[in-house]
């Protein structure tokens, strides 16, 4: 039915070419307007030295106990006055210098947008030799995982970044000390050619509402809103001309609104490492905690759900990042995304991810008292995409020069 689709039979390639690359730069390292957090009995020190451009970097001196691995955790963070958007990021790039090294810790770049919810990216041997100067690192939008030891594991949206940190654990057992290092040019790039995303879905096929109802039925069994209307909206798409609209009155908590979408041919995403997904809140669900979830349904109906929380108290787009890297717990939970119990196989039937059948949007008001029910509301759909490039996912330590 849709050429679409089709794509995802072959193999997920690398688009060459770097030609019109282009970077934004998101910490000029002008300052030291800061915040930091580190253990009892440990300090951090902020300091303006010579940049790799402008005129200064930041240089952090880390005061430290002595401990064993992974028991320290030192971040030094830049908050943005309004948030910023990193949607169209292919590589976050920094100039790191490590005048000497200290193997026993390793590089962590995070960002949190306004919800409080954090991506990172690592760097495990950023600090294992000194740089003689600063080094341009680049991390690749996939290398970028979730985690549920950092804000449950809940997705980003890329459009509303509030802060960027400066992580910096010990991977390893340290002796008490000073470690200095500085950094200089967090920047954006565009337009490299790394990133190899194919459009699940857009919208843009579907002649009228009458044909997406027929391809996207909604009402899957469960605990369902009333009143519900599935179609094609052309006023306000994230993308192209047309986006899914979805609405419908919520008796209560947990109640849902669902709409499948069977695939023509099963596909195979077990290569993938992220989706990205654009949805547009409802300032009516202030308050009702709203989740929009895309669930990956395989041949046996097993389903694996991929969560986004509180972004719909808002009439605007957002566009998650949710990644597969980095399983956040041995129970099935892959950062946001989340193995289901009440799905054919149980708690022990885990997804097909190379036997994707079907997926499913679905909307959700997660709050109880005092939230007042009934509440009749929407969201709006676009733009599903399926992410990957050749980066190994063992490797985040790219140093360009």
């Amino acid at each position: 039915m849709k050429t679409l689709f089709s794509a995802m039979c072959a193999a997920l390639i690398l688009t060459a070419g770097v030609a019109g690359a282009a970077t934004t730069i998101i910490d000029s390292a002008e300052d030291t307007v800061y915040t930091s957090s580190v253990a009892a009995a440990e300090s951090v020190a902020l300091a303006s030295v010579p940049g790799s451009e402008g005129t200064n970097a930041l240089q952090i001196s880390y005061t430290h106990t002595a401990e064993a691995a992974w028991f320290k955790n030192g971040t030094v963070t830049k908050t943005y006055a309004t948030p910023i958007d990193i949607s169209a990021m292919e590589a976050l790039e920094f100039d790191l210098n490590v005048p000497v090294a200290n193997a026993g810790f390793m590089f962590i770049m995070m960002v949190t947008d306004d919800k409080g919810y954090i991506a990172s990216t690592n760097f495990y041997t950023a600090f294992s030799a000194p740089t003689t100067g600063f080094q341009t690192f680049s991390a690749p939008l996939s290398t970028f995982v979730k985690n549920q030891w950092k804000a449950s594991g809940r997705a980003v949206n890329m459009h509303k970044i509030k802060s960027i940190s400066f992580n910096f654990p010990n991977q390893g057992a340290v002796t008490a000390g000073t470690f200095v290092f500085s950094i200089d040019n967090v920047k954006l790039v565009h337009g490299l050619g790394l990133l190899n995303e194919t459009i699940l879905e857009n919208f843009e096929s579907y002649a009228d509402s009458t044909a997406l109802n027929a391809a996207y039925p909604f009402g899957t069994g469960g605990t369902e809103a009333t009143g519900v209307s599935v179609a094609l909206d052309t006023a306000n798409p994230y993308a192209g001309a047309k986006a899914l609209k979805m609405e419908g009155t919520f008796p209560g908590q947990w109640y849902t609104i669902k709409a499948t979408y069977t695939l023509p041919s099963a596909i195979d995403v077990s290569t993938a490492k992220y989706f990205k997904m654009s949805a547009h809140g409802n300032a009516n669900m202030a308050g009702y905690n709203p989740a929009v979830d895309i669930i990956l349904i395989d041949g046996t109906g097993n389903q694996l759900i991929g969560h986004t929380w509180l972004w719909g108290e808002n009439s605007e787009w957002a566009t998650f990042y949710m990644p597969f890297l980095n399983s956040a717990g041995a129970t099935g939970t892959w950062g946001c995304w989340v193995e289901t119990q009440w799905d054919a196989g149980g708690a022990a039937g885990l997804c097909n991810l190379a036997n994707i059948t079907a997926i499913r949007l679905q909307l959700s008001p997660q709050a109880g008292a005092p939230a007042v029910y009934p509440l009749t509301t929407s969201t709006i759909f676009d733009n599903i995409v399926i992410g990957d490039d050749t980066t190994p996912a063992s490797v985040n330590d790219w140093v360009l020069y």
